[in-house]
């Protein structure tokens, strides 16, 4: 690693927007940084070293901060603060050389000079030695920020999303009303703001520059990864947007009737609803690749609204006025080359503002008799899985919330707070589905045969299929079968776990034959 220099003006434009980035410009010097620490969707981060304060003496070394003290005398010369590193364009660091370092601090004679350039090769030497736990720490804590944004670490970072499309604006060529080219800072006008809470641009409606308005990706994986969470994911991906659409479903329910099992106290029009739902992501899934375009939604229609249509309207546009609950609002008839128009939108950049604002729009034109806001769900998980950005979901206990916020965004269009919102309570990726996968890992006890049996209920209850639970337990698929027919009997959601004992007793007594292989 080397020593670099970052332009003053630039970071002074970074902290406008984050408090959370820290000063380099002390009047008669300027702070000093190391890098590259992480390289991360084509920026390179840097991060800034401070001289010790007191409390960091009795500090320790955690994810985000780093002491830099000699290995054998443990003389602490300087912290590394990783939560405030930043990234940079390469037109606004300098590398430092130890000849010119007079040109951003001031030295009263050589000898303070040299004493300086003295600690910053001492400095430098013991930092090179931790580079590979620093770079590893850094990448770590990237990906705690953008997966659990509200976590304690998280929270005490710099929004290194937010400040990455912020460094690609700085320098951005944008056009008047009368057509002149001025390269400006873009957002240093007062009447524009970066709103770093809602990770979206805010600006005046009256100003003459043309910024485009977008909600920033929260998460970022391979398509693989997405498709892989989103069938780990399908049955509580179901349980929602049943509940969504006013099917009181429970969880255990939605994978009975995902599994072809008898559910009492849902009516058959209800059990066909939800039987749509998991149609409708097969369809998905299947069609991953598949271009979003008006026969695609038509097709897709013609599958999850199936049992709430009439035939003769399925799969097709509407040519009635309807009416949406909640508000006297009435669309408008929907245009073909409207609906077009919308579903080409995609910005390659944002791919998670295209999703939302494509999905949103086709639930505010409501092409179809009903099943709009289904379709809208479909296309925005159809977009974030397919470019590995997420999944969308939203959870039973904001469905009100969530209603409420759509017809407010049906009356006036504000598609940036309702984006916001939804970023922030409804998308789901990579980090929630790894606590899920850690469960068989950490949590199981195996050698206990009772745990087992709760293993596989709670297995069960989670969406994973027979044969991840024969996998992961080592045992029959008559076994689990057994298991999943009592499991409501023996092991109803609310129970204690110490069922897991009686469970493995009515077991033996149904069937000699069937044992767990352990």
């Amino acid at each position: 690693m080397n020593w670099y220099v970052i332009d003053k003006e630039y970071v002074k434009y970074l902290a406008n927007y984050d408090r959370r980035v820290g000063f380099v410009d002390y009047g008669d010097r300027l702070k000093l940084h190391i890098g590259v620490v992480l390289t991360v969707n084509n920026m390179k981060y840097y991060v800034p070293v401070s001289s010790p304060k007191e409390k960091h003496f009795t500090m320790s070394n955690t994810i985000d901060f780093h002491r830099i003290e000699d290995p054998d005398t443990r003389r602490l010369y300087a912290v590394i603060n990783l939560n405030n590193m930043i990234p940079v364009p390469e037109d606004k660091v300098t590398q430092l050389f130890y000849r010119d370092v007079q040109n951003y601090r001031a030295f009263s004679d050589d000898r303070e000079k040299n004493k300086y350039i003295f600690l910053l090769k001492r400095e430098k030497a013991i930092i090179d030695r931790i580079a590979d736990k620093l770079t590893e720490k850094a990448s770590r804590l990237y990906k705690e920020v953008v997966r659990t944004p509200d976590s304690k670490v998280s929270k005490r970072c710099c929004n290194f999303p937010a400040l990455e499309e912020m460094a690609r604006r700085y320098n951005t060529y944008v056009k008047t009303e009368n057509g002149k080219d001025l390269k400006q800072e873009v957002f240093n006008d007062p009447e524009k703001r970066f709103d770093i809470q809602n990770e979206s641009i805010i600006s005046d409606a009256g100003n003459d520059y043309c910024v485009r308005d977008f909600i920033m990706d929260r998460y970022e994986m391979n398509k693989s990864q997405n498709i892989f969470i989103a069938k780990r994911m399908l049955v509580d991906s179901i349980y929602q947007q049943a509940n969504l659409e006013g099917i009181a479903v429970t969880y255990a329910q939605t994978q009975d009737i995902m599994n072809n099992v008898n559910v009492d106290k849902l009516t058959p029009n209800e059990i066909s609803k939800v039987c749509c739902l998991r149609d409708g992501w097969k369809y998905l899934l299947d069609n991953i690749d598949k271009k979003v375009d008006l026969m695609y939604i038509e097709e897709l229609h013609e599958i999850v609204a199936r049992f709430d249509v009439d035939y003769r309207y399925l799969g097709k546009l509407r040519t009635e006025q309807v009416l949406i609950s909640g508000t006297s609002w009435k669309p408008g008839l929907p245009d073909y080359d409207q609906i077009e128009k919308v579903l080409a939108d995609i910005d390659k950049e944002h791919i998670t503002d295209s999703a939302l604002k494509m999905g949103l729009s086709i639930m505010r034109i409501q092409p179809f008799q009903d099943g709009n806001k289904r379709i809208g769900s479909f296309i925005i998980n159809k977009i974030l899985i397919e470019n590995g950005r997420g999944l969308f979901n939203v959870p039973v206990k904001l469905d009100g919330i969530f209603k409420t916020k759509l017809v407010e965004y049906y009356e006036n269009e504000d598609y940036l707070s309702f984006g916001s919102w939804i970023r922030k309570n409804c998308l789901i990726g990579i980090g929630e589905i790894e606590n899920i996968k850690s469960y068989d890992k950490e949590d199981i006890v195996r050698d206990d045969r009772a745990a087992v049996n709760l293993g596989v209920i709670e297995m069960l209850r989670k969406g994973f299929s027979y044969d991840e639970i024969a996998a992961a337990y080592n045992i029959e698929i008559a076994t689990i079968s057994a298991i999943h027919d009592m499991k409501d009997q023996l092991y109803p959601e609310e129970a204690p776990g110490a069922q897991g004992d009686v469970i493995g007793d009515k077991l033996d007594k149904r069937n000699d034959r069937i044992a767990l292989d352990r």
